[in-house]
């Protein structure tokens, strides 16, 4: 097989325009330096309320990065002599997608373990019954940062023993 000329450069162009297109896909990575967030903050659940703390990286526009978020959070009701508690414990692995350079779709997955805890007097007797449960959690965040400062707000499910628990999260920190 013979190269002629005609050939070579317009390999050439080619191989020129590719390297083009790699070293400005390479400069606008450069351009944006990845940050850290650190945000906390509530949750309104149907019931009650939970806390939270979230952890991200914000990578910048078109890029992805990791992340993760725990919750905790109590429900306790009474009527009657009778109680119930519930303790819940939920931890979730997050994936950060830059929409731009400020804003972030943030869909995360992860475990929820609660604990419930019911008292009641009945025929005179006193009655306890403890059950635990873990399940699945999926939740969907959106992040806004600027200057440093990040706010989230967000959903989540939260299988507990008892019920289902859908949560509306508000989050607020920093950028570093």
């Amino acid at each position: 097989m013979t190269v002629t000329t005609s050939q070579f450069v317009t390999w050439g162009k080619r191989s020129f325009a590719l390297s083009s297109l790699l070293l400005s896909c390479l400069s606008n990575a450069a351009s944006y330096e990845p940050k850290l967030a650190i945000l906390g903050g509530i949750s309104a659940l149907n019931s009650t309320k939970s806390y939270g703390l979230s952890v991200y990286q914000l990578q910048g526009e078109g890029r992805w990065g990791f992340g993760g978020s725990v919750d905790v959070g109590n429900i306790s009701e009474s009527d009657r002599g009778a109680s119930l508690s519930s303790d819940f414990y939920s931890a979730r692995v997050a994936l950060t997608y830059g929409v731009t350079d400020n804003i972030y779709i943030v869909p995360s997955a992860g475990v929820v373990q609660s604990k419930l805890e019911r008292n009641y007097y009945y025929a005179g007797r006193y009655h306890y019954f403890e059950n635990d449960s873990i399940g699945f959690s999926p939740a969907l965040d959106f992040v806004v940062e600027s200057d440093g400062l990040t706010g989230s707000v967000g959903m989540s499910q939260l299988p507990l023993v008892d019920r289902n628990e859908t949560a509306f999260n508000f989050k607020v920190g920093y950028a570093f």
